[in-house]
């Protein structure tokens, strides 16, 4: 006789996750197989706290061996970001609401590799809560057609020792509908020619994968590469790539040892990050990070500048246990000159 026990079709997470941008929150999920249909997967993640965030998806598969997707989302969120100076100074504030809806369809040969195409529409409602020389406020509509290619061989979610993960997307930026508002030193400007803004399509690239190396029992090697490029853009702000922190966390961010989340935004970017890990216990690691920059490059972007370039550091030490993944870390930046400390607790959303 044997005991077979089918696995559950509906389970629930439930963590706390923190780190220095986003504050603490409550972090929780539920997933459900089969649920509205036979050979699909739904789940709701949510996150309660300083800020707040809403994810739903459902995932429909099909085809003799189910390697075809039907992928609809629905995230809803909102955000305080900072706003920071040329010379790296934070002077202001604001906050944003998130909408976007995501439908695609995808195959997958392997548990590895995935493609997809699809497109994605997203809301923003911008509220500036401490104004600045320059500001903005109001909503801005913007669709994105997109193929999407991911990889996933980490032999770990948290510290990993081998393999990679990442994604390649190319996008067409379409359908832009700006309801904004822009005041530059307390002056309001009426229209965007005078600001030589526009919102005309245009196709994008973001890239990010990083890769896993072990050189011995406890040393591990790790890479991490990430682009973001928009062509002929002619925007400020709206769809701008955000460089800083060690986590990624939001829209359109490029993680950056040596700078806070959102220190520079930028039209254009390339990063690479080198690092080694150091495993002295069994879930005690201590770290070390470098990476390099270029920005602004695109020579048909808004108010088109020479190429300019970040440098960075960080050392640190993680913990893996029971709440999830612990790193508290001390960052720097050739360009900000300015010892930055940094602190995540547990999976973010």
């Amino acid at each position: 006789m044997f005991d077979v026990e089918e696995n559950p079709l509906t389970f629930t997470k439930l963590g706390i996750h923190y780190n220095t941008f986003t504050g603490v929150s409550l972090i929780g999920n539920v997933t459900s197989r089969n649920f509205f249909l036979p050979y699909s997967r739904s789940m709701v993640t949510f996150n309660l706290g300083e800020n707040v965030r809403v994810r739903g998806q459902h995932t429909q598969f099909f085809g003799k061996l189910k390697n075809f997707t039907l992928d609809a989302s629905l995230q809803l969120e909102e955000l305080k970001h900072n706003r920071y100076n040329g010379n790296f100074d934070r002077e202001g504030n604001y906050r944003l609401a998130y909408v976007a809806y995501d439908m695609n369809i995808g195959f997958s040969n392997s548990r590895r590799n995935s493609v997809s195409i699809g497109n994605r529409y997203e809301h923003f409602r911008y509220k500036t809560t401490l104004p600045t020389n320059f500001n903005i406020n109001g909503t801005y509509d913007v669709n994105t057609a997109y193929f999407i290619y991911k990889h996933n061989s980490l032999n770990s979610s948290f510290f990993p020792r081998y393999g990679a993960k990442g994604f390649v997307e190319i996008g067409w930026v379409h359908n832009q509908t700006p309801r904004l508002q822009y005041s530059v030193q307390e002056r309001t400007i009426n229209g965007f020619d005078s600001l030589r803004i526009g919102f005309n399509n245009y196709p994008s690239i973001r890239m990010r994968f990083e890769t896993y190396v072990p050189i011995s029992n406890r040393l591990t090697v790790f890479s991490l590469s990430q682009a973001g490029i928009n062509f002929n853009y002619k925007q400020r702000f709206t769809n701008d790539f955000y460089i800083g922190g060690l986590q990624s966390t939001y829209r359109n961010q490029i993680v950056f040892a040596g700078l806070d989340e959102g220190m520079v935004a930028a039209n254009s970017i390339g990063a690479f990050q080198l690092g080694i890990r150091w495993q002295a216990y069994s879930n005690f690691h201590v770290m070390a990070r470098s990476n390099v920059a270029m920005y602004n490059f695109i020579p048909t972007n808004y108010k088109y500048k020479e190429p300019a370039f970040l440098t960075g550091y960080t050392v640190g030490i993680g913990y893996n246990f029971v709440l999830g993944p612990l790193e508290i870390s001390a960052m720097y930046s050739d360009q900000v000159q300015r010892l930055l400390p940094y602190l995540s607790l547990g999976v973010s959303f």
